[in-house]
């Protein structure tokens, strides 16, 4: 039941919530770094979350963006974990990882694959550098086809 509160000409509410979301309003409001009144911030929150419901394009948008992130995440780790240390481990969990999203986002990876593949051929470091320089190219592209897949809210995804 609502307990009206007339306040500055705004006709005021109250509602009951349990302390755990009182919390998470007051943590909001401490990582924003602005001083913005508890009510703002629920009232951004719900309109957000009306705008994600009311359009269905947007909340598959956000769809596509959350699995795109978590693409671009698992990718990283293996490229991160094969440029530090480019043992025969390293580069298949790489190339797997490679593979596997070429099959789930339908984006071409083969040009860092075969990078990585011909990398771990190179002994010369004057090659190598070249080589990295190369493969970064490549993976900042592979990188940049998912974030346009993902703004474009493409929905060929298998995943």
């Amino acid at each position: 039941m609502t307990e009206q509160i007339k306040q500055k000409g705004k006709k005021w509410g109250t509602i009951a919530v349990p302390q755990e979301a009182k919390d998470l309003i007051e943590r909001i409001k401490s990582r924003s770094g602005e001083n913005k009144a508890s009510w703002k911030i629920v009232v951004e929150a719900l309109s957000y979350y009306d705008t994600i419901r009311s359009k269905p394009k947007v909340a598959m948008s956000m769809d596509m963006i959350e699995k795109v992130s978590w693409y671009i995440t698992k990718l990283s780790l293996a490229y991160g974990s094969f440029a530090t240390n480019p043992t025969e481990e390293t580069t298949a969990q790489l190339i797997s990882r490679l593979q596997e999203l070429e099959m789930k986002t339908h984006i071409d990876t083969g040009v860092l694959q075969r990078l990585v593949a011909q990398y771990t051929r190179l002994k010369e470091e004057s090659e190598r550098k070249r080589a990295r320089i190369e493969m970064n190219q490549a993976f900042k592209l592979v990188v940049k086809e998912l974030m346009m897949k993902a703004v474009g809210g493409e929905e060929n995804d298998s995943a």
